[in-house]
């Protein structure tokens, strides 16, 4: 086998295991990462945050750069480039969250609350960033200071919340909006909200498909909003309406946000990859597609890699996010 096809398969093994390490992380000892060992650490060893978060969060990973090679690629291509401590300020700025107060009620198995992060609790402020190498590099965040956030559950479980990553991976599909424009999923309406406010925009048409959270948004948040006549709401199935009011309907623009992470979203992007082509005078904008095409990746790259005389160079092309989201509409996994 070629250097270049080892070190290709070396980097998606680096990126499964850190996402394995990383979901841990998050979803059982996101408080790991105290402030007084930070703030230690920052005046014993003339570090910043940044890298006393990262530093901690290796050792609690079990890396050992020291001693291990393949560690040390790790701590530095990933943790280090990972770990990014955010301002508040900026995103208590943001037109939503400052503008936009809910109240905290219960409606059937919807609910709207104000959670928070604590100071140096761990959590994914932005998509992927993908390196031309396809390293995968998740976004990790913390605030120095508590941070509240409004945020809405079904049955008790978070579904949307105005924080860090939600602002920051709205904002690409937030600048494309223009014209008429449709959303698949409503949550909060954030996306709803922002692209509102923008003079190009004629109208936003979101399509959700349960009627609880449209009266929940209808009663408590709608009202809010400035520019709220340009706002209509159409309960439905989103896979019905791209297959048949989209092609006749002349929009511009296309956003899908009904996932709530890449476990449920891959089926549902591959869907309505499909039903895109009913509609190609119209951009489809899609929530965390870096992330959804990761998984992608991981197909195509599993099914290829044992093919007789595959080498890097045909492999690599075809693991890129622009070969993946024209080969997304064929696959019939979904």
């Amino acid at each position: 086998m070629d250097k270049s096809l080892e070190q290709l398969k070396k980097t998606m093994e680096n990126n499964g295991r850190v996402l394995e390490l990383y979901a841990a992380y998050l979803n059982n000892e996101p408080y790991l990462v105290e402030k007084e060992t930070v703030k230690t650490l920052c005046r014993d060893c003339l570090v910043s945050p940044e890298q006393a978060f990262s530093a901690i969060l290796s050792a609690a990973f079990g890396l050992d750069g020291e001693k291990n090679a393949e560690d040390l690629v790790i701590e530095r291509k990933y943790v280090e480039r990972s770990v990014k401590r955010l301002d508040p300020a900026v995103f208590k700025n943001d037109p939503y969250y400052k503008n936009i107060k809910i109240p905290e009620i219960k409606l059937g198995k919807w609910e709207l609350k104000y959670e928070s992060f604590k100071p140096y609790e761990g959590f994914i402020y932005d998509d992927l960033t993908v390196l031309p190498d396809l390293t995968e590099i998740p976004n990790l965040g913390f605030f120095e200071e508590e941070f509240p956030f409004a945020a809405v559950l079904e049955d008790g479980r978070e579904w949307m919340m105005i924080t860090p990553n939600e602002i920051n991976t709205m904002k690409a599909p937030i600048k494309k909006a223009r014209g008429r424009v449709v959303t698949f999923g409503l949550g909060m309406g954030y996306y709803t909200y922002m692209a509102s406010l923008k003079e190009e925009v004629e109208s936003i048409t979101v399509v959700e498909r349960d009627p609880g959270v449209i009266s929940l948004f209808k009663e408590y948040i709608l009202p809010r909003f400035e520019f709220k006549d340009k706002v209509n709401i159409v309960c439905a199935d989103a896979f019905s309406y791209a297959g048949t009011v989209l092609p006749g309907g002349r929009f511009d623009v296309v956003f899908a946000d009904m996932w709530h992470d890449v476990s449920d979203g891959l089926d549902m992007y591959i869907r309505l990859k499909r039903l895109e082509r009913l509609t190609p005078d119209t951009e489809f904008c899609y929530w965390i597609e870096r992330s959804l095409l990761s998984e992608l990746r991981k197909m195509v790259f599993e099914t290829l890699v044992s093919k007789e005389n595959i080498t890097a160079s045909r492999l690599l092309p075809m693991l890129t996010d622009d070969y993946l989201r024209s080969l997304a509409g064929d696959i019939r996994k979904a």
